[in-house]
């Protein structure tokens, strides 16, 4: 077969025909120009091309320029005010505001969230997490407070002992060798913070005062769950017993005093089955009778698939706190909540795999029925205005159990925080 090759003269001869006249010559000089590495153009071509690209540079560059003369003009990023109204953000059929039916509308559209109040401005006054964990690390490691080394109950090889920080108020009296130590126990989403305004009141009333943050909680251990702690019952009420160790309380009766949810009522089921360890027992607000409903908050910790988002919520624990009283929360108050969420991903897996093993109706059944036929003094110090536990639950709990009733007028759900004097003052009036 023959295969004809057409020479530059001939290709320009025949596509100067198709062209409409264009000289071979021209082709000719600039297939030259290509082989050679080069792309000259007409001269007016090319001012004309170069004007295009000059315009889009210049056009590109006032843009740069206005951008940059933008982020160096604008102020400090800051946290934007919570608006006074925001009907107009709020949507029936969206997700967004206290009556939302969108799919995430159960966030904000929950009795919790609507009794919670929000505060616009917080430690890191804009920045990120980084710089709000920096600006209030370590403010609750106030000089009364101490690290303790317990034995970890769960026998993990990794983790043999867990420290757990323990706060202090007074000395043993002296004068009264036998007045029983008061040890207060906090409980679920709260830490020893909650106790240190009543425990310094009673404190410089000659009493001798404990406060302690659980595994998991405040300035305790941040641990890993299930791998360096199970966060069981069994568990939990055998550290309370290593603490209690470890703190030279063994050969003495303590007054235990519980608020709130989970562990706490642990620690009381512990003393119920040890009476020979414990002088008396008082019951601040929280679960007494076995129909007491779990707030909403508590309960989210318990559905699969949500459990997983508001573990990692670090501000949850003071709008839970918060939300029980019609009182607003300190901003320092609120960073020593949030502190350990914002430390460290496992404060909020514990809280998880402890509320996985709760079985409120369970525990609070077992631990009324101990109640009513223990003969260890019972008192319950309860605040009035309890957005979780009502009133007549407390008055229904002491008329079955026999325990002594101490109201406290317009106090909340964290009653020792609300009106720490007016508890101390109730409480001195039975205390030995």
């Amino acid at each position: 077969m023959a295969i004809a090759f057409l020479v530059p003269s001939a290709l320009g001869t025949a596509h100067g025909r198709a062209a409409g006249g264009v000289r071979a010559e021209d082709l000719q000089r600039c297939w030259r120009l290509r082989e050679a590495g080069s792309d000259v153009r007409a001269p007016a071509h090319d001012a004309e091309h170069e004007e295009r690209i000059a315009a889009k540079r210049a056009e590109r560059q006032a843009r740069l320029d206005a951008v940059e003369r933008g982020v160096r003009e604008a102020p400090p990023a800051r946290q934007a005010k919570a608006p006074s109204d925001d009907a107009q953000l709020q949507s029936e059929d969206g997700s967004y505001g206290s009556n939302a039916t969108g799919l995430f509308g159960w966030v904000n559209n929950n009795p919790s969230s609507k009794n919670a109040v929000y505060v616009g401005s917080f430690k890191g006054d804009g920045g990120n997490v980084g710089e709000m964990v920096k600006a209030i690390r370590g403010k609750g490691r106030t000089p009364e407070g101490f690290d303790v080394v317990v034995p970890n109950p769960s026998k993990s090889k990794s983790k043999p002992n867990v420290s757990m920080y323990v706060r202090k108020f007074g000395e043993r009296n002296a004068s009264r060798p036998n007045r029983a130590p008061i040890v207060c126990v906090h409980g679920i989403l709260a830490t020893s913070w909650a106790y240190r305004a009543l425990l310094e009141m009673l404190g410089k009333d000659g009493y001798e005062c404990y406060a302690f943050d659980w595994v998991c909680c405040g300035y305790s251990d941040l641990v890993q769950p299930g791998a360096d702690y199970a966060f069981k019952q069994e568990v939990i009420e055998q550290t309370f017993a290593n603490l209690l160790t470890a703190l030279e309380l063994d050969d003495r009766k303590i007054t235990l005093v519980s608020q709130g949810w989970v562990m706490n009522q642990y620690a009381v089921n512990w003393a119920l089955d040890h009476p020979e360890r414990v002088s008396e027992i008082v019951l601040m607000n929280g679960p007494l009778m076995p129909d007491t409903k779990l707030p909403f908050v508590l309960q989210q910790y318990k559905l699969p698939l949500v459990q997983q988002f508001v573990a990692q919520d670090a501000m949850r624990s003071e709008r839970f706190l918060e939300a029980g009283s019609n009182y607003l929360m300190s901003v320092e108050d609120a960073e020593r909540y949030r502190e350990p969420f914002l430390e460290s991903m496992f404060p909020g897996l514990a809280v998880v795999a402890i509320m996985r093993a709760y079985d409120p109706k369970r525990v609070t059944q077992a631990l009324f029925d101990k109640c009513v036929s223990t003969d260890i003094p019972l008192r319950v110090v309860f605040g009035t205005n309890d957005k979780y536990v009502r009133t007549a639950s407390a008055e229904q709990f002491c008329a079955d159990t026999g325990a002594a009733l101490y109201p406290i007028g317009n106090a909340g759900f964290t009653v020792q925080d609300d009106y720490p004097q007016e508890v101390a003052k109730a409480m001195k009036t039975f205390l030995v």
